[in-house]
């Protein structure tokens, strides 16, 4: 299991919290049952205010735990990276199609439309797991059927030819040789000149 498998895992469970929470809020608290006609608004509009929340929190709490990497510019990579696995693995797409049924079993206990526009979140929710869906049957057609690879050959020309770790892995090596190279020489003038000062 990827990094991207457990991220849509830990996003699945936080949705189920919030759709839970609130749907506890609206017929517990707000005495608003699912026949009247707010009931539909006033879940949708709840769940987009908590989910920002969460969210929000989310955001906060990665760029402190990643600040330095997020400052060098290696955060977006790593995780631009870990997308591109994702895709890449077979297994993925199961993955995305459980987590796209359970927000499909969710929104009909809760007795909501999943294609609503009232609701941003559930929105791009379904519309961006379909599009995923979509993305890994191209990529899974194209290297079973064609034996084309489409993410290695993106990041073949995403990434340079020279990694900047090889540089800065050789770097200290040349040092360390000249280094060495300096002080034989350095040794060999020393006793060639004791040598001949003795005959």
């Amino acid at each position: 299991m990827t990094k991207a498998d457990n991220g849509l895992i830990v996003m699945l469970i936080s949705f189920l919290a919030v759709c839970i929470f609130v749907y506890i809020v609206v017929r517990i608290f707000m005495h608003i049952s699912t026949n009247q006609p707010k009931y539909e608004d006033t879940m949708y509009k709840m769940i987009d205010i908590f989910s920002g929340i969460v969210i929000l929190v989310f955001v906060v709490f990665e760029y402190y735990n990643n600040a330095e990497n997020a400052q060098n510019g290696h955060y977006f990579n790593d995780k631009f990276k870990q997308f591109l696995d994702f895709l890449n693995d077979p297994y993925s797409i199961v993955t995305v199609f459980i987590f796209l049924l359970a927000v499909y079993l969710t929104m009909y206990f809760l007795q909501l439309s999943v294609d609503s526009s009232d609701s941003l979140i559930v929105s791009v929710i379904h519309n961006g797991s379909i599009l995923l869906i979509f993305m890994m049957i191209i990529v899974d057609f194209f290297k079973y059927v064609f034996q084309i690879n489409l993410i290695d050959m993106f990041m073949n020309y995403w990434e340079p030819n020279v990694s900047p770790m090889t540089n800065e892995s050789q770097e200290p090596l040349q040092i360390e040789s000249l280094c060495n190279k300096s002080n034989k020489s350095s040794y060999d003038v020393a006793y060639y000149s004791a040598k001949s000062s003795l005959f």
